[in-house]
Formats: C-alpha cells, structure tokens, sequence
C-alpha cells in the first residue's frame, strides 16, 4: 500500500540554512553497498535499499511556503531537503550518477539513516516526481536516480456511463501523481454539460470542484486538461456558436484548467442544413474550418495552456475508410495541438512503431495516445473486468508518440491495478515485465489481502489485449475431469481461496459483484468435488450462475461444473 509518513519538515535552497548535502558522507548519500530494491512501482531505474529500517523519530517541524507542494500529500517523521539544479550537479558528481539533459522530470533521492531525505532535480516536476517516490518507501537508508521516457503520460476519465464522484476524481488525481504520471484527463461521457448540452454553463458545484482539483493538480506538478465535444449539433460555420464555444473554453481556463481538449469523436457524421451548402466537402471540410479558427483563438488568449483535438476518425482504421476528412483536417491543426488516437482500432489488441510510423505520416505529426484499455464502458452493465496488465504495447511504438493516456474503467480503485502497469510501461518502456509490473500492482493496491485480490483477479485479466483468465485453474479443472475420481489438492485449494476470498475494504464496495460471484464459484466446486455432491442442487447452481450478468472465470468455471457434474452422473 502506498506509505503515508506523519510529519514532515521541508527545507529548500530558498532558504538561507547552509547546504544539507556537507552534512552527508558518501556513504550516507550514494549507499553504494546496498543491493537493487524493489516494491515501488514504477519501478526506478536505479534504486538501492539497505536491508535493516530504522525508527523516525518524533518531529513536528513544518516549514510553510518553502520547497515542494506536493510534499503534502506525504506526511511523517521525515526531514526533506529539497534542492534545484546545484543538488542535483553536486549529487551527480559524488555518486557518479547523471541524470539525462532536458528531462524536467529526472531526479535524486536519498535517505539517510536518521530520517532526513535529500531531494534534488532541476525542475519542480522532478522534485514532484521523487516526492511520490518517497511516498511508497519505509523508513531504510536508500538512494535512487531516475527519469520517464515518454514526456505525456496519464490517466482519461472517458468512459461511457455515470461519471465519477468529486471525491474519486480528487483521488484519482493523487492516484495518477503516486504512480508518477503527469496528465489527468477530465473527459466523462456522462458529462452532458461537456456534450449534448455544451453550450450551458457548468453548475456552481461542479466549478468549484473543478477549481480545487485544478490547484491541487497544479501543487502535484500534473497537468490537469479538460476536453469539450461540441460535435452533436453544432453549427460548424455559426459566429455565434462559434463565440460560444470560445466563452465555454474560457471559462474552463479561468477555473485554474491548463490544457483544453476539443473532440469530435462518437458523433454523426451528417451536417446540419445551414452548414450542407457552406461546407459541400462534408464534416471534414467544416471541422477545418472551426478548428482553425478556435485554435487561433485559443492560442491568442491563453498562449500558457496545451491544446489537445480529438479527431471523429480517431483510429486508423477509420482514417482508411475515411481518407478525405484526414486530408481536410490535417492541415488545419496547429503542429503544436495534440492529436488524440487510439491505434489501429477504437481497441487495440497491439500498438507497433509501424502503426504509430503510419498516422505520423498521415497527420503530420505523432500522435497522443488514447488507449482503450482497461476501460470497459459501464462495467456493472456489461459485467466484465479487466485486471491484468497492459501488454501488447512495442515500446518501439510508446516513444515514437507525443505520449500516452489511459482510459479507465468506470470503477476507479479497481482500475488502478492495470493502470500502475500502464504507469510502468510508460515510465521506461525498455525494461517493463508486465508479470513482474502486476504482481507490484496487486501488491500495493490489495494491502494487507493481496492474496485474495490475486485470486479474483487472475480470474479477470482477459481483454482484447489478452483474452486469457483464470489459466491455471482451467488447467486443474480440466486435469481433474480426466483424471476423475482421483482427488486433486491443488484444485481444491484454489476452490477454497475462491469461495474464501475477502477483498480490501477499498475494493470490495466496487468489486463486490464480482467478489461474491467467485465465491459461489468456489463453493460449488468444492460441492462438486466432494465426497458426496449433490448433484441436482449442484445443476441448479451452475445454471444461476452461468445466466449471471457477471463475467467471472471467463467461463472457465461454468465449462468445469458442466463436464464434472456430467462425469459424476456417468460413473
């Protein structure tokens, strides 16, 4: 679970207090005899640990206004130095590690023995970076050096369906700076106010949450970007419209939001009557001329914040069906606008450097990345889950694009799970294990119950990515069917921890469905492989739970009580 320390003092070299790092030996800075650590996720490229803890002491020194914002989301017994470009030289040159030039997000940082901490990086994202470091150690001597790959890297709120609470989204904006990405993309479905109805103005409430989450995005060095999808309606060539949509992105500025989003993905392709005969080459012809306007526009007014477009051919699938809207619209998009994609198809199985090669070349420029997955639009309805790890991804492809979003699952705590994988991937795509990457994720986000979310879990990985599930239990169900009537501990352990399994309070009130379900499952094999089952009541039960809207086991464990419960019958 990702620590969270009581107290923290924060020191910078804003202050006039003499240099921190004259106070620590080389030894104490570098822990060059310690071995390579692991836990933290994303994993950093270079990380040493000492093996023994120690206790923080008690403190309670608190210095306002000086250092890193994002220092207080950590709280604890931790004295944290936070140094700029001279630190990071100084610490360069005596442990004989270099941080890469240019990456305003690399950084140093060490702990020492007695509880104090030296931070240090050239730019505010770096030492925002590091402090989310810190927040997943304990309390042990440790020294670690590191930097992303990718410039862009985040989480889209972009799921069909009801929106997430406030409070959830404050959370998954704390979620996306633990897991050390830099975006949270505001962008629901369920946001009519952002659609349909785009033209009226957000409620009251929803500004002021807007505003909050804007600040403490801006606190946690994360860029927070909100998108607008005027495309069901619009008059393309309407002046009026045209200011109105202008006052609509002003006003998301004004909130505190630093990157504006305009999509037109999901939206009919047919025109209004007023723009038919302005525009005879069809929407592509009409969205070329808006976006050239609204992006000047927007570039004029507010030169500080990121642009982002969402084309409607946003995969390149669509694009090949649709060859002359690219052609009329490429043009028209400013080299410095972001370009949203979702790959070959709206969910892709993989993503290639030649797939990325390919829509660079038919728009001008890489593309950002929206990637489908884990998102499962209106998961309680369509019953399913996706769990496992992102895999598909060439990281040949990943840092050939402007960067990399991903879309999340309607339920917000389960969908960190695949999304500290994506997180991984992202951070330095040469060296990701998406095995490895998992078993972190589980492991911090099931805490105490890890086991039990596992156990859930492997029975709900299967996507387009990777339609496996529950691999191991369908080879122990199936081994027991043809070995029948000879036991088999090893399945009737895992029908145990099944029928056992209790999530983390955190998971259990979204994955509760789904939790109860294996449970069931667990029961009714270990009914079925019993002494003496039932097998009338048994049938009965395989036939609840197969007609379930729930998808659990990936059908594994509705084939198993059919052929077993059929084997029984037989003998």
């Amino acid at each position: 679970m990702l620590r969270s320390l009581s107290v923290i003092a924060l020191f910078s070299t804003a202050c006039s207090a003499p240099d921190p790092l004259a106070a620590w030996s080389d030894a104490e800075l570098c822990v060059r005899d310690a071995p390579a650590g692991d836990g933290p996720i994303p994993a950093p490229r270079l990380l040493r640990r000492a093996a023994s803890t120690f206790a923080l002491p008690s403190r309670a020194l608190v210095s306002e206004g000086l250092g890193l914002p994002a220092l207080a989301q950590i709280t604890g017994g931790f004295v944290v130095h936070v140094l700029g470009g001279d630190g990071a030289a100084a610490i360069a040159e005596r442990c004989a590690v270099d941080l890469p030039e240019g990456n305003d997000e690399a950084y140093f940082l060490a702990i020492r023995a007695d509880g104090e901490v030296v931070i240090a990086a050239h730019h505010p994202r770096g030492r925002s970076r590091a402090a989310a470091l810190l927040s997943q150690l304990d309390a042990r001597p440790a020294f670690a050096a590191d930097w992303p790959e990718v410039a862009l890297r985040g989480v889209l709120e972009g799921f069909y369906g009801p929106a997430w609470s406030f409070d959830e989204r404050a959370e998954m904006l704390r979620f996306t700076w633990r897991a050390r990405m830099n975006t949270l993309v505001w962008a629901p479905k369920g946001e009519l106010l952002s659609r349909i109805f785009w033209r009226e103005s957000y409620s009251a409430e929803t500004k002021h949450h807007l505003r909050d989450l804007a600040r403490e995005a801006r606190a946690l060095e994360v860029m927070l970007c909100a998108e607008v999808s005027p495309g069901n309606g619009i008059a393309y060539g309407d002046d009026l419209e045209r200011a109105t949509l202008l006052a609509k992105l002003d006003g998301l500025v004004a909130l505190g939001i630093d990157c504006l989003a305009l999509a037109f993905d999901d939206i009919p392709r047919e025109l209004r009557a007023e723009d038919q005969a302005r525009y005879p080459g069809g929407i592509g012809e009409a969205q070329a001329d808006l976006i050239g306007a609204v992006f000047a526009d927007l570039a004029l007014r507010h030169p500080g914040v990121r642009l982002g477009f969402v084309p409607t051919d946003y995969s390149t699938r669509a694009m090949d069906e649709h060859p002359e809207y690219t052609r009329q619209v490429a043009p028209r998009v400013p080299r410095s606008v972001f370009l949203g994609w979702t790959g070959s198809d709206v969910v892709s199985s993989t993503v290639t450097a030649a797939d990325v090669a390919r829509v660079t070349a038919l728009w001008g420029r890489p593309p950002l990345m929206g990637d489908n997955y884990p998102v499962t639009d209106g998961a309680r309805d369509s019953g399913r889950l996706q769990l496992g790890p992102v895999v598909g991804r060439e990281a040949e492809a990943i840092v050939a694009t402007e960067g990399w979003i991903a879309n999340t699952l309607a339920l917000p705590r389960a969908s960190t799970i695949a999304l500290l994988t994506v997180a991984e991937q992202l951070w330095d795509p040469a060296r990701y294990d998406a095995e490895a990457s998992w078993m972190r994720a589980t492991q911090l986000i099931g805490s105490e119950r890890v086991e039990a979310l596992r156990t859930l879990a492997r029975c709900a990985r299967g996507s387009a990515l990777d339609p496996r599930e529950a691999v191991a239990l369908e080879a122990l169900a199936d081994a027991w069917v043809e070995r029948f009537p000879a036991p088999s501990p090893a399945l009737a352990a895992q029908l145990e921890a099944m029928a056992q399994v209790e999530l983390d309070p955190r998971l259990s009130g979204e994955l509760d469905p789904w939790s109860q379900k294996l449970a069931a499952y667990g029961r009714a094999g270990l009914g079925v492989i019993g002494a003496s089952p039932d097998v009338a009541a048994l049938r009965v039960e395989a036939s609840r739970l197969a007609a379930s809207p729930v998808v659990i086991c990936g059908g594994v464990m509705d084939a198993f009580l059919a052929r077993a419960l059929d084997r029984i019958e037989a003998r």
